[in-house]
C-alpha cells in the first residue's frame, strides 16, 4: 500500500514563517527595549548582578532581611530610629545671625520651620557632582523617585541636562566656567597640575566673600521657584561643583545641611563619544586629566563634613547595595525597588530603564589593547598603580573594587559605619 503525503500549499507556509518572525521580532524588542519603572516601595529586591549579567526579575514577596553587600559598608538602620550628628544631622537653627539678613536662604530655613510639622533637623542640601559622562545624570534621575522626600529643581521639557548652573543668568553667573563633554576636560584639569589651580576654577572655603554673597543671593533668586521648600532635601545637580564642593559647604554652613555625592567613572569609558582606541589621544589625555582632578578632590574629601562617592560601575555590579547606601546616607525613609531586567537608568518620560549598551562600552576593545604590543609603550601604563586606588583596574572597566585613597562615606566627620 503506498503511503500518502500531506502537502502543505507553499503559500501558507510563506505566511506562517512570516507570522513567525513577525511575533518574534515583537517579543525581542519588547523584551531588549522597553523601560522597565523603577517601582517605589519598602520592599526591597534582591538583585546581584555579576559582572552586568542581569538576573530574572524575583516574585512579590514579604521584604526580606536588610541589604548588605561587599562594596558599601553603610549599616541599614532600624526603622523609626531617632539619628544623632553622627548621622551628618544637625539641629534646626533657632536663630538668624547678625549677619544673616544678607542671605535669603533663611527665608528657606523659616518655612521649613514653621511647616505643619514639627522640625527638628536640618534641611539638606544635596548636590550631585562629578566629571561631565561620569553618572551625575543617573543619581539625579534616582532620586527624583523620592518625591516625598527630596526636591529636586524643576526644568522645562526641553532641558535635558538638568544642572542649576543653567537656571542663572550666564551674564550674571560670578565663578569662571569649565569641563564639559567635547574637549573640556582639558580645561578643567589639565596639564601642569590642572588649569583648575588658574582663574578661579576651583573654589573653597576662603573664596571671596563678595563672590559667595553674590551666590547665595542668585542662586535663592533662580533656584527657589524651582524647588518645593517644604521637603527635607533640596537636591541640585551640576558637574561644574567637582572642585567647588568646599564652598558649597561654606555658603550653606548656618542654613542647611550639605550633603554632597560624587560620582566617578573609568577614565576609559567616561567620555562617550570618543574612540574606545586607548591609543588615541583623547582616551590618552583623559586619563591624565582624570586623574589630576580626583587628586584635587581627595584634597577636598578632607574638608567635608558629609560625602558619598559612588562609583558608576556599582549601579550594574552591586545595584542594591548601591540603592542602600544612598538612601542611607541621606536618612531617607522611602525605599526604590531595584528590580530590573536591563542594566542603564534612562529616562523615558516618568518610566526609567537600565540600558546596557553604557556598561563597559570600551570593556572589549582595551582588554584586547592591554593584550597587544602598543600597550608596552602606552604612556599611560604608568599610571595604573594610581588608578587602583580609586577602585578600578586600568585594562577591565567592568570591574571595581573598594578603594584605598579615600572612604566611599562620610558623616559628621566620620566614616560612615
Amino acid at each position: 500500500m503506498a503511503l500518502r503525503t500531506c502537502q502543505i500549499p507553499v503559500d501558507i507556509v510563506c505566511g506562517l514563517t512570516v507570522h513567525v518572525v513577525a511575533l518574534l521580532a515583537c517579543w525581542f524588542a519588547l523584551a531588549r527595549f522597553s523601560p522597565i519603572p523603577l517601582v517605589r516601595g519598602r520592599e526591597f529586591a534582591a538583585l546581584r548582578g555579576l559582572q552586568g549579567l542581569p538576573e530574572p526579575r524575583p516574585e512579590p514577596g514579604p521584604e526580606p532581611a536588610p541589604r548588605s553587600g561587599p562594596f558599601f559598608d553603610l549599616a541599614e538602620r532600624p526603622k523609626g530610629a531617632q539619628f544623632t550628628v553622627s548621622y551628618g544631622e544637625r539641629a534646626v537653627p533657632h536663630d538668624m545671625p547678625a549677619n544673616g539678613k544678607a542671605n535669603p536662604w533663611w527665608k528657606s530655613v523659616e518655612a521649613w520651620k514653621n511647616g505643619s510639622v514639627t522640625r527638628s533637623k536640618r534641611q539638606k542640601m544635596v548636590f550631585v557632582t562629578g566629571l561631565p559622562h561620569s553618572g551625575t545624570t543617573l543619581m539625579e534621575l534616582f532620586l527624583r523617585q523620592f518625591d516625598g522626600e527630596l526636591s529636586t529643581l524643576s526644568f522645562a521639557k526641553t532641558d535635558h541636562k538638568h544642572e542649576g548652573r543653567d537656571l542663572i543668568p550666564h551674564k550674571q553667573y560670578p565663578l569662571p566656567e569649565y569641563g564639559g563633554a567635547f574637549g573640556g576636560y582639558g580645561s578643567m584639569c589639565g596639564n601642569e597640575g590642572g588649569k583648575y589651580l588658574q582663574k578661579g576654577l576651583r573654589q573653597n572655603e576662603a573664596s571671596s566673600s563678595a563672590v559667595q554673597k553674590q551666590m547665595q543671593v542668585l542662586t535663592w533668586k533662580y533656584w527657589q521657584p524651582h524647588f518645593e521648600l517644604s521637603k527635607p532635601g533640596l537636591v541640585e545637580k551640576d558637574p561644574r561643583h567637582l572642585l567647588r564642593m568646599r564652598m558649597w559647604q561654606n555658603m550653606f554652613r548656618d542654613t542647611h545641611d550639605v550633603f554632597p555625592i560624587f560620582t566617578l567613572m573609568h577614565p576609559l569609558e567616561s567620555i562617550t563619544y570618543a574612540s574606545c582606541r586607548p591609543v588615541e589621544n583623547t582616551r590618552t589625555r583623559m586619563v591624565r586629566n582624570w586623574l589630576n582632578c580626583h587628586r584635587a578632590l581627595l584634597e577636598d574629601l578632607k574638608h567635608l563634613r558629609n560625602y558619598l562617592v559612588v562609583h558608576y560601575e556599582a549601579w550594574f555590579l552591586y545595584p542594591d547595595d548601591t540603592a542602600q547606601a544612598i538612601e542611607t546616607y541621606l536618612n531617607l525613609e522611602g525605599r526604590v525597588n531595584m528590580t530590573f531586567d536591563a542594566r542603564r537608568l534612562h529616562a523615558h518620560g516618568n518610566a526609567f530603564a537600565l540600558k546596557d549598551k553604557y556598561f563597559g562600552r570600551c570593556s572589549n576593545v582595551v582588554r584586547n589593547f592591554s593584550k597587544s604590543e602598543a600597550a608596552k609603550d602606552w604612556p599611560s601604563r604608568l599610571y595604573e598603580d594610581e588608578l587602583a586606588t580609586y577602585g578600578y583596574d586600568l585594562y577591565n572597566t567592568t570591574t571595581i573594587h573598594k578603594p584605598s585613597a579615600f572612604g566611599l562615606c562620610q558623616l559628621d566627620g566620620v566614616p560612615c559605619p
